[in-house]
């Protein structure tokens, strides 16, 4: 029975708390005794998110085929996902697209 007690306490002292959800940025506060490897319920996709741990890029695994993880040191730490793609977004190549074919069409009416 002592060493049930003595696991409930030590698990009473690993936390990790949502504190923001937003579309791309996503902030864990965490405390731990001892280094803890924490699952995420969020979908892993690599491409343009990015893991920080108290500001410092910090890399993540994909779990259990599609969460994502990551080992968290002891302390207390701020984790944040950050959805940081490197290439800009195509919608503006696709509007711009757009804009070119209307324009080429006037222009073709316009000509004949």
């Amino acid at each position: 029975m002592q060493l049930l007690q003595q696991h409930l306490h030590s698990i009473q002292q690993q936390l990790l708390n949502l504190i923001k959800n937003e579309n791309d940025v996503v902030t864990y506060k965490s405390k731990a005794t001892s280094t803890q490897f924490a699952v995420f319920s969020e979908i892993y996709y690599d491409k343009g998110w990015n893991a920080y741990i108290d500001g410092k890029l910090t890399p993540y695994a994909k779990v259990n085929y599609v969460l994502r993880g990551m080992p968290i040191p002891s302390g207390e730490h701020e984790i944040v996902f950050k959805f940081e793609p490197k290439e800009p977004c195509n919608r503006l190549d696709v509007n711009q697209l757009c804009i070119n074919a209307c324009n080429i069409t006037f222009c073709d009416c316009c000509i004949f």
